[in-house]
């Protein structure tokens, strides 16, 4: 059960694994605070505060998010299917591997947000996200781009020209053998 504290200020606190599921929670601030584990199923948390806030692998399934202010937060491994989060400022947060199945990001901030191995998310939603500023690939999708659209596009060009061929080909030509020994035929 969540503390009973006489405010709506719980930032800089070790909340890890507490239960604020299903209560109103509209403007309350946890900004620093360390929610990690912690249990928001169904909650209202329109225009709370989350910023720098440490929530992995928290459950925010179906919560309401609406406005509410994320910002570098760490919410990995977060659950938030079902979750409004619609007009949220999500700004610099890192969403990696969280279940975003049936979550409403419309209207919400995800500049420079991390949603790298996100469940639940389509290619048009990937595509919208990555078109508002949001980071949704690793270093090893960086490889796979430059490999698919560099690489072998001008693997292709130079095979297709025979410029690679013809350098293939030049292990091919003989080396020409030293010369026949003429000294027994001299004397």
């Amino acid at each position: 059960m969540a503390p009973n504290l006489p405010h709506d200020d719980l930032s800089h606190q070790d909340l890890s694994n507490q239960d604020f599921g299903f209560r109103d929670l509209r403007g309350w601030k946890f900004n620093g605070s360390d929610l990690s584990h912690a249990r928001f199923q169904g909650a209202n948390l329109e225009q709370a505060e989350f910023c720098g806030a440490l929530l992995k692998q928290s459950r925010f399934c179906g919560a309401q998010l609406e406005g509410t202010l994320l910002i570098r937060a760490d919410i990995t491994g977060a659950d938030l299917s079902g979750a409004n989060l619609r007009g949220a400022n999500l700004r610099g947060a890192d969403l990696s591997k969280a279940d975003l199945t049936h979550t409403d990001l419309s209207q919400a901030n995800v500049q420079e947000s991390v949603f790298q191995g996100c469940i639940g998310l389509s290619k048009d939603a990937k595509r919208d996200l990555k078109s508002r500023g949001a980071i949704l690939h690793s270093s090893n999708s960086d490889t796979q781009w430059w490999v698919e659209t560099v690489v072998v596009p001008i693997a292709v060009a130079l095979i297709g020209s025979g410029s690679i061929l013809g350098m293939l080909n030049l292990n091919k030509v003989p080396i020409p053998s030293a010369p026949p020994n003429t000294s027994q035929y001299s004397k």
